[in-house]
């Protein structure tokens, strides 16, 4: 099943000195992105993701996201 998050607030934080972007959505959760944060110290995407979905925690919380963007003409 797909589910639809509709971000109230879209922050750019600095992590390792990347820049990344963080949103939160209405029911308060916060959603940031694991592969820049992954990337940034210097690890594998690819092993790590593979830990991510083996761990029990970790794998009922990450998901995929596609990010679309509004422009004004959507508006």
């Amino acid at each position: 099943m797909s589910k639809s998050i509709e971000p109230v607030e879209q922050k750019e934080i600095v992590f390792n000195g990347d820049q990344l972007i963080a949103v939160r959505a209405d029911d308060g959760t916060v959603y940031v992105p694991i592969r820049p944060i992954i990337e940034s110290m210097g690890m594998s995407w690819g092993s790590q993701a593979k830990r991510v979905r083996d761990d029990a925690v970790l794998s009922d919380m990450a998901m995929s996201v596609l990010i679309t963007t509004r422009t004004s003409a959507d508006s």
